[in-house]
């Protein structure tokens, strides 16, 4: 690693206590939490520098879902993925995360590694939840009342979807009456 051998990078090669009181708060201020199903570090390319330096820090605490920093898509920008259980174990170390709903994000993936379900039966759980709402419900808030990722709830809503069960509106997702 390229850093001065007393920094804080440095450091927190050697304690995940210092790691993952760095990369708790960088988690919750850089990306959108919300929806994500792993946490994320992205950096513009004029910060790669930093980014590897922080990827080398998961590496070595083995909180990595990803081999390497890739390019996010056509932007000049770079990323990284941290596991689920990664994740978890910055969070009980450093968490709560400031913001309250990015907060409860946080607490899902956490439960997610866990592998804790609060029911077996998501579509059930999804569909009983938009029958009972008289508002529209967008995704993140299906998946933080259901206890479910993105990918599972929205595939179920898609399949309510085209039984003609749900529909989706400009403001999310409501059971037809």
């Amino acid at each position: 690693m390229n850093t001065p051998s007393k920094s804080v990078y440095q450091k927190s090669l050697h304690s995940k206590e210092l790691a993952a009181n760095i990369l708790l708060p960088l988690i919750e201020f850089e990306f959108a939490f919300n929806g994500a199903q792993k946490p994320a570090i992205t950096q513009a390319i004029s910060n790669l520098n930093q980014l590897n330096v922080i990827f080398q820090i998961c590496k070595k605490h083995n909180w990595l879902s990803t081999k390497q920093i890739t390019k996010l898509g056509n932007k000049d920008e770079y990323w990284f993925k941290i596991t689920n259980t990664g994740f978890k174990e910055i969070y009980e170390i450093a968490g709560p995360m400031a913001d309250k709903n990015k907060d409860k994000w946080a607490l899902l993936l956490c439960e997610r590694a866990k592998g804790i379900e609060k029911s077996r039966k998501p579509r059930e759980s999804i569909l009983s939840l938009l029958k009972e709402s008289k508002d529209p419900l967008k995704t993140t808030e299906i998946c933080l009342k259901t206890r479910r990722l993105p990918y599972t709830a929205t595939r179920h809503l898609r399949k309510l979807e085209k039984e003609g069960i749900v529909q989706k509106t400009i403001d999310g997702w409501m059971a037809k009456r």
